[in-house]
């Protein structure tokens, strides 16, 4: 069989699987903990300090890049495609280096904050594990 793409190719092993009689281990274990436990909460944590990384890096991006690509070209014309291409490539650079602290702080937070959460599902997971293993 010659699947689409990789998401065809999932959905379809998940298929097969499922009608031959396998369950996964992992199947809804951490998806229900979460979703009974956080709600809301816990699909929107995080949105915050995402927000406040994002923003400045598309205003850092779009200045510096605009600015490179002006003065990286000749007077009075466009800038060609490879002087493009290198001031997208430097303003990536130079936003992402000044933006990844906040970056490093959002995951930081969401870690923790779901931390105890995760530990129960992996323990979930751990025991459907060994008892599908078992049988």
């Amino acid at each position: 069989m010659t699947y689409r793409n990789t998401a065809h190719a999932l959905v379809t092993i998940a298929r097969q699987a499922r009608a031959a009689g396998h369950v996964s281990p992992l199947h809804g274990a951490a998806d229900s903990a979460s979703a009974s436990q956080e709600r809301l909460r816990g699909l929107f944590s995080g949105l915050g300090p995402t927000l406040l990384r994002d923003a400045p890096y598309s205003g850092l991006y779009l200045l510096m890049f605009s600015n490179l690509r002006d003065a990286m070209g000749s007077d009075g014309q466009a800038a060609s495609p490879a002087t493009s291409f290198a001031a997208g490539a430097l303003a990536g650079g130079l936003a992402t280096f000044m933006t990844h602290p906040p970056d490093v702080m959002r995951t930081r937070l969401q870690l923790r904050r779901n931390m105890a959460l995760n530990a129960g599902a992996a323990l979930v997971c751990s025991a459907r594990a060994a008892r599908c293993t078992r049988a």
